[in-house]
């Protein structure tokens, strides 16, 4: 598996997406900001993208990056926890 960082832009406004976030959900995950999210999954990125972007607006935009084990935060915040359990697959 590998930890990967989702960063999206919906741009439709008032549009409900919750199924954007139960997609999101399905994944071992960390919702780090309001359209930030770390996801621990043994798919591509590519896979990821094709599966999120089933549940978006044709404007929005969708990021998927893998994350290295190199990695700094400014707080102490839950997904900083989640980033260091052992349980990571990097």
């Amino acid at each position: 598996m590998t930890v990967y960082c989702v960063s999206y832009d919906l741009r439709a406004p008032g549009r409900n997406y919750n199924k954007l976030y139960d997609a999101l959900e399905e994944y071992e995950n960390c919702h780090a900001t309001e359209s930030f999210w770390f996801i621990d999954s043994p798919l591509s990125a590519s896979e990821i993208r094709e599966h999120l972007c089933g549940c978006v607006d044709d404007g929005d935009q969708i990021y998927v990056m893998k994350l290295v084990k190199r990695w700094a935060a400014c707080r102490t915040e839950p997904c900083t926890r989640w980033l260091k359990n052992s349980a990571r697959t990097w």
